[in-house]
């Protein structure tokens, strides 16, 4: 699963449409992109907590239900038993778009991993990594991309393998970069 997509991030448009109790965090935490730590920060049912955590009051498990930002399974079970939390859901697999409604005049990110691009290697991971290239929409900041980190001696080529989806041939491609 090293080089598959998360399906259910909320980057990607992943949202929770339910869930049964979120009485010390909210279950939208369980898609954030990335950990966040406050420390000493207490809300007003105890101490501010970076993931899912439920009341612990109920019979059996709490769960929610999550829609995926991009279509792909049908459903994922994840409970949470008593006296518990989850910090961070991910939900691993390739996009699969259908593209019978599109007309073959449209411009499409190919790319992206919306319509089913997937990374398989890199060269260089030091400042950003490679999945944020295929990510949707435009980058945010520096941070959102993918920087290869220069090197004095010897000179390197760095590089990315991403498929395109579908495979069906590429009429032109444009990369934009910087020296």
């Amino acid at each position: 699963f090293v080089h598959m997509n998360n399906l259910a991030c909320e980057t990607t448009g992943g949202k929770v449409l339910f869930a049964t109790d979120d009485w010390f965090a909210p279950a939208e935490n369980l898609l954030k992109k990335d950990p966040e730590f406050k420390a000493g920060l207490f809300t007003e049912f105890g101490k501010w907590m970076d993931g899912w955590e439920t009341r612990r009051k109920i019979p059996g498990h709490d769960w929610c239900i999550i829609q995926l930002g991009v279509p792909r399974w049908t459903h994922v079970r994840l409970n949470i038993y008593p006296d518990g939390g989850i910090a961070r859901l991910k939900i691993y697999g390739v996009g699969k778009r259908d593209w019978s409604s599109c007309s073959p005049n449209d411009m499409e990110d190919l790319l992206s991993m919306v319509n089913g691009g997937v990374y398989l290697g890199f060269s260089d991971a030091h400042y950003g990594h490679p999945r944020n290239l295929i990510g949707p929409g435009r980058a945010c900041n520096m941070g959102d991309g993918e920087t290869a980190r220069r090197l004095d001696r010897p000179p390197v080529i760095s590089h990315v393998k991403i498929t395109f989806a579908p495979d069906g041939g590429v009429s032109r491609i444009r990369l934009w970069g910087f020296p």
